[in-house]
């Protein structure tokens, strides 16, 4: 009979702070040097041009890494990694870190409640940026005018041009 063996893994995590001025960072890894090595290779994309995150933004108009602070809040052990980003997400909370770009973890209504946000934005009835005027173009199609680029790029439209062109 073979015998099945429960192996439960526990991780050990560390919450970290990136503090630039009064902005702070809250981020969570298994390994600090390997995460600050990723940082620091970002920035270095940050400065060529390739990433756009404001921690890197920070770090680079207050003169590099060598003027910041960090620092280790905690480290502990836990289950999941879910249990991790919970407890990120209450150091992220508690020094109202405003330079990360996403929480470490939402419930399912802060989920829900994003979602439903995001919808309504998209939706053009809500949005004034999304008008819904429809525009007949004289190569027999319509789009909506917030739209326009779209439909310049059809095959109808580019057809219709192309005849246009011929028929001068």
């Amino acid at each position: 009979m073979l015998k099945k063996y429960l192996y439960i893994t526990y991780m050990n995590f560390i919450i970290y702070r990136i503090k630039i001025n009064n902005n702070n960072y809250i981020g969570s890894t298994k390994n600090i040097k390997k995460r600050f090595y990723t940082h620091k290779t970002k920035y270095a994309d940050y400065c060529n041009g390739k990433c756009k995150r404001k921690l890197y933004e920070m770090i680079y108009l207050n003169g590099g890494w060598f003027n910041i602070e960090t620092e280790v809040i905690e480290e502990f052990t836990c289950d999941t990694q879910d249990e991790a980003r919970i407890r990120e997400e209450y150091w992220r909370r508690f020094y109202n870190a405003n330079m990360n770009t996403k929480k470490a973890y939402e419930t399912e209504d802060e989920f829900k409640e994003r979602v439903k946000n995001n919808n309504t934005r998209r939706n053009p009835i809500n949005n004034p940026k999304r008008d819904q005027t429809t525009i007949f173009c004289g190569c027999g199609g319509h789009y909506l005018s917030f739209n326009e680029k779209t439909h310049c790029k059809s095959i109808m439209h580019r057809n219709y041009l192309n005849q246009c062109e011929n028929n001068k």
